[in-house]
């Protein structure tokens, strides 16, 4: 089916035509747009880049649409929330000083603001609970004040753990300066509010990404009071990012000059900014002589092997069935009871590998393991990998039948030189080559 069949409206098919046509002259981009019209108008951010066959010719484009439309009407409606809370707590503050000063006159009306100031409050803690994004208070020292269930589950804390931690407890280390930055740069009035795009850590010790919007309130005087916190989750949209960087990072390794062994530590730190990649190494296998080689093998304990023939390690396994594997190590002994692997090197808590497979056939693994209980893989792991592994598959092969040819010219220049007669090449025109 065609993509643009599948956007009913005019307007939009053209508008998406554009972006494709941009994917289809070489260009990788990123934009939101919005489809459709009220009340059914959708918002989506586009990951648009090209797809480019093992000569670098663009056969394709690859397309990822995240569905922005939650993430919009959450931020209008905090926006608005905000706007609403500010004017709460500027009439909340008027209509107490007016109460006190009519206090000895008429205690009706000091009963009066009293509920009004209740109703506020109790409208405030409505709204603040029932966000649909993290939502939490600081104080002036960055602890937290007040959070609710949305933030809660965001970070994996309850709500008694979260009480009086600071923020920066659980920020991403590289996050923690620019954070502070436009903090103190609030406090001191320099902004109401700043954004910014950060990781933080879950409980669990899992990152996840978080677009942070803070806006300080203040009082009549313009003192700073507290400040209103709001997260939204977009690990999704990060990790579609950095998958589709590290694609275009590997077609350019392609075309590069590099050696193959230097390419092989490219795509080594590649993964590596994807999952952790300590452990790891690329295995090639010779389908004439039944023979698997490691030409790169990066490992805390285990020598690099020698070519070997294949036998009935994890390596082999994936080689055999040709789909990606991860052995745990409950998955691992069954393997083993099962007779379809056998130990070999030092035992691993968790083996990941995936297939590095051509058009027509696999010609090798790809493996990241773990020697830690603290270093864990997942389906997440195995998916990233997976996604990337054909675009490793094809920049090897094409990087190894340059460098065959490169040899064969080599050994072909030799031989020319060493003849005794002379020796001509022409193409179909007679012309010397």
């Amino acid at each position: 089916m065609n993509m643009l069949e599948i956007i009913k409206d005019p307007k939009d098919r053209k508008k998406a035509k554009k972006n494709f046509d941009r994917a289809l002259k070489g260009e990788s981009f990123t934009l939101i747009e919005e489809y459709g019209e009220p009340p059914n108008r959708f918002y989506y951010e586009d990951i648009c880049s090209p797809v480019f066959d093992d000569t670098g010719k663009v056969i394709g484009l690859s397309l990822f649409l995240t569905d922005i439309t939650e993430k919009k009407q959450t931020e209008d409606e905090l926006n608005k929330y905000k706007n609403q809370l500010e004017n709460l707590v500027k009439q909340r503050t008027k209509e107490l000083e007016t109460a006190k000063k009519e206090l000895e006159i008429d205690i009706t009306k000091r009963k009066k603001a009293e509920a009004m100031a209740s109703e506020s409050e109790s409208l405030f803690r409505t709204s603040f609970e029932s966000a649909l994004s993290g939502s939490a208070l600081l104080n002036e020292k960055r602890c937290i004040i007040q959070t609710n269930r949305a933030f809660e589950k965001m970070l994996g804390y309850t709500r008694e753990e979260l009480q009086n931690m600071s923020i920066g407890a659980f920020t991403f280390p590289d996050d923690v300066e620019e954070n502070l930055r436009l903090f103190d740069e609030m406090l001191k009035g320099k902004h109401d509010s700043y954004r910014m795009e950060k990781r933080y850590y879950r409980k669990d010790g899992s990152v996840i990404w978080g677009d942070l919007l803070v806006s300080a309130i203040r009082d009549k005087n313009g003192v700073f009071q507290y400040c209103f916190v709001t997260i939204v989750d977009i690990t999704e949209r990060k990790q579609a990012e950095e998958l589709n960087s590290a694609i275009y990072r590997i077609s350019e390794a392609a075309q590069s000059d590099q050696k193959l062994e230097e390419l092989f530590r490219s795509i080594h730190t590649i993964v590596g900014e994807l999952i952790h990649a300590k452990n790891f190494y690329i295995a090639l296998y010779d389908p004439n002589s039944d023979l698997i080689s490691f030409p790169y093998f990066v490992d805390e304990y285990d020598e690099t092997p020698s070519h070997k023939k294949a036998g009935k390690g994890l390596t082999e396994y994936v080689l055999r069935t040709g789909r990606p594997l991860l052995a745990s190590p409950e998955r691992f002994e069954e393997l083993i009871k099962k007779g379809e692997v056998e130990e070999v090197g030092t035992p691993s808590i968790d083996w990941l590998g995936v297939p590095l497979k051509t058009e027509h056939k696999t010609i090798g693994v790809l493996v990241v393991q773990s020697y830690s209980e603290g270093v864990r893989f997942g389906e997440e792991e195995k998916n990233i990998l997976t996604f990337v592994s054909e675009q490793i598959a094809m920049t090897i092969e094409r990087k190894r039948m340059d460098e065959a040819q490169y040899e064969t010219h080599e050994l072909l220049q030799i031989t020319y030189n060493t003849l005794l007669d002379a020796v001509i090449s022409t193409d179909i025109n007679y012309n010397i080559v």
